[in-house]
């Protein structure tokens, strides 16, 4: 009867020893990553990073989209001040028309057919005034704004003050007139910006022609010294927080970037399954690639809640005894913590 006795008691014990061997699928994955944040503001147009990419320091990161500045017509370049590289806000120079005149329409007083009633920005216009047709001019339509246009003249001559049609057609056919104007001289255009000029194409003094590119800036007073941004330090990136055409503001996360020796174990498990795991609690690790490899050393580094309710889950992260340097995240594990005593 005592031999029984002693079987059964041996029995229990083995079973509650193994009861609490705890084994858990896992994976490498980094213990801990530095989050780079945005200290400009502007668009992203293109994101050259890569999860789980290495990159080093001064490795281009993201590229920050550009606005364009393009003259509304021909002129000559005065007062500039914006220079290449540094932020300028308010006016940065004039633009003096080469036109002698600048007309202001409406196509109120266009003869009654439906396609005169539209017109089109850069379209070239006739213009005669309307007392006796004598004083003639050639011109091309600016800004539309509704029923009402501008137009700057590039020949002719023109009283300032003076009532003219405009027209459609060379002939200045009055079945294409497309508006009737009053004449200006043609005055300045202030030109002004917020942000850094990273590429002119203008000096002083330059004359332009109407379309073409000025200058490409980055807006803003916090836009960045180039629109290729670089990394400022070397590492593996982790997670990526924004995707090309993102508005991003000053202090969003832009990347997290970890180390090669952050690398670690984790797993996932419930409350219930999670008896002796707490932290410092020692572990072996086993690579399911290869099986017969030595298993590693690792102890408990934290235990993350991933849920409150009463199937509670954790994420566990384990740090090896020995850094993993020729490995890389993700890699399929299994956790052992041995027999843990009742």
């Amino acid at each position: 009867m005592k031999s029984i006795r002693k079987l059964i008691a041996l029995v229990l014990v083995l079973s509650f020893s193994c009861a609490f061997a705890e084994e858990f699928p896992g994976k490498t994955a980094f213990l801990t990553a530095q989050t780079v944040y945005s200290d400009f503001e502007g668009t992203i147009e293109n994101v050259y990073l890569e999860t789980g990419r290495r990159i080093i320091s001064g490795e281009r990161t993201f590229s920050v989209k550009t606005e364009r500045m393009y003259a509304d017509f021909d002129g000559t370049i005065r007062g500039l001040i914006a220079e290449e590289g540094k932020v300028s806000s308010g006016e940065i120079f004039v633009l003096e028309p080469k036109e002698k005149y600048k007309l202001l329409a409406s196509v109120s007083y266009a003869y009654d057919k439906a396609e005169n009633k539209f017109v089109h920005a850069g379209e070239t216009v006739y213009i005669s005034c309307v007392k006796d047709a004598t004083h003639l001019a050639i011109g091309y339509i600016g800004q539309i704004t509704g029923n009402e246009y501008t137009v700057y003249t590039t020949h002719g001559t023109l009283y300032i003050g003076e009532a003219v049609n405009v027209f459609r057609s060379s002939d200045r056919n009055y079945m294409s007139r497309i508006g009737r104007a009053t004449v200006y001289a043609a005055d300045n255009t202030i030109f002004e910006m917020d942000g850094r000029p990273v590429k002119m194409y203008i000096r002083e003094g330059d004359r332009v022609e109407r379309g073409e590119m000025l200058m490409e800036y980055l807006p803003g007073a916090d836009a960045p010294r180039a629109s290729v941004l670089t990394a400022s330090s070397g590492g593996i990136v982790t997670q990526i927080h924004v995707s090309a055409g993102d508005s991003v503001s000053k202090g969003d996360k832009l990347f997290d970037i970890a180390q090669t020796e952050d690398l670690g174990f984790s797993f996932e498990a419930s409350q219930a399954d999670m008896t002796g795991v707490f932290l410092g609690a020692n572990a072996e690790a086993s690579f399911l690639i290869d099986p017969d490899e030595k298993a590693l050393s690792a102890a408990v580094f934290a235990v993350v809640p991933l849920s409150g309710a009463e199937d509670a889950r954790y994420e566990v992260l384990l740090k090896p005894d020995a850094p993993l340097n020729e490995l890389r995240a993700g890699l399929s594990v299994r956790i052992d913590f041995g027999n843990m005593p009742e």
